[in-house]
């Protein structure tokens, strides 16, 4: 069963998000996301190297659209997979949405375009040395990330960190961070501002997880370059 931890009204953390049964799954699944380093071209990019190597990002997208027409166009690229996608990412995404939903994350906004229409999500690998600087989400409604890297060490860094924005009493700096503790995710909305911190040049092994977001229908359009 899955354990929240209200950290505040738009972050919240999840625990035990996967059954042993969905866990025994992950393996083959990770092993066919054909990670690739991710190269910062600019010098305001998020992905950014701290050390001998940049964060990796998988190949393939995964993408769950509650609208028939974004369905049709989303289905003929190549490095996408639809949801559903008959494994375990499709329980993934079910928690994630469920989590969203439930603290009002998806509500939107007053204008047309902003409406909640589907998820989009990829893996990521952190080797040493390597991070995600502080930004925020804006495009969407709010996002997540999972730690799919088992028996992590403390010390080895790699802690998901966001900022206590929403809190009046709380002046901006202030916040909290979150071990990548296996099988936890983090699901927070567009305003939160967060970060990946640095993975310990010395760990022995890369920091996966997988990180979605959830996508505004305007937003999803603009996109796919579909017609509004």
């Amino acid at each position: 069963m899955n354990q929240l931890t209200v950290i505040q009204q738009d972050a919240i953390i999840v625990d035990q998000v996967l059954s042993d049964a969905h866990l025994c799954e992950l393996g083959d699944v990770i092993a066919e996301a054909g990670f690739a380093k991710v190269i910062a071209t600019d010098r305001n990019d998020i992905w950014k190297q701290n050390g001998a190597l940049n964060p990796e990002a998988g190949s393939v997208q995964v993408i769950w659209t509650e609208d028939d027409d974004l369905n049709k166009v989303v289905k003929r690229f190549d490095s996408v997979a639809t949801y559903p996608t008959q494994t375990v990412l499709d329980e993934i995404l079910h928690v994630a949405k469920g989590v969203a939903k439930d603290q009002h994350l998806l509500d939107g906004g007053l204008t047309e375009g902003d409406e909640y229409i589907g998820i989009v999500a990829y893996f990521y690998r952190y080797p040493p040395g390597s991070r995600l600087v502080w930004h925020l989400d804006s495009s969407y409604l709010g996002g997540f990330a999972m730690c799919l890297t088992s028996d992590w060490n403390e010390n080895w860094g790699g802690y998901f960190a966001f900022e206590n924005a929403s809190d009046t009493h709380c002046p901006s700096g202030f916040g909290h961070y979150v071990e990548p503790r296996f099988n936890r995710m983090v699901v927070f909305g567009s305003k939160v501002r967060h970060a990946v911190l640095s993975v310990a040049n010395d760990a022995p092994t890369s920091r996966i997880g997988i990180a979605g977001f959830f996508v505004k229908k305007a937003h999803a359009k603009a996109m796919l370059k579909v017609p509004a």
